[in-house]
């Protein structure tokens, strides 16, 4: 299980993966991948010395899944960018998720915008989970079979 987002270390999430079909989104996470790579490079950091799982950091830079804004945040800090890669994060948050991730509110929530409430998903690989009223906030992810076993454990109370 990893709460992804928040700590260093964070690995990686699916359901981030870049849509092929979204041209335009594509060529946005290709250019800032491209850019993080470079600057990296340049700084003589090798992947896993980025603070962040080396697979994440070579699927972000080939431009395989879109990073988060604390991903970026935390690059601009640890490359030295002086708000030069943060200043993308507005271009990467209007990269849509895949079309393959979809989120549900519970049927037991409130309409209420001031309800609390949790959103879920399903990709293949996992579950998640984040809070509907933080949608970009931190997410909680878990295996597919970790995810059975809860929907499981939690359909019996």
């Amino acid at each position: 299980m990893s709460v992804v987002g928040g700590a260093i270390g964070e690995t990686d999430e699916p359901g981030w993966e870049v849509d092929p079909e979204d041209e335009s989104g594509a060529a946005v996470v290709a250019t800032v991948g491209r850019q993080l790579r470079l600057r990296r490079e340049a700084a003589g950091m090798r992947a896993g010395e980025f603070g962040y799982g080396e697979d994440l950091v070579y699927k972000v830079e080939a431009a395989k899944r879109i990073p988060r804004q604390e991903y970026l945040d935390k690059a601009d800090e640890v490359l030295g960018a002086a708000g030069l890669i943060a200043a993308m994060k507005k271009d990467v948050a209007e990269v849509p998720y895949p079309k393959k991730v979809e989120w549900h509110k519970s049927s037991y929530s409130s309409n209420s915008s001031d309800a609390d409430c949790v959103e879920v998903a399903t990709t293949p690989d996992a579950g998640h989970v984040r809070d509907s009223k933080n949608v970009p906030g931190p997410r909680l992810s878990v295996t597919s079979a970790t995810w059975a076993e809860f929907v499981m454990h939690a359909s019996e109370r």
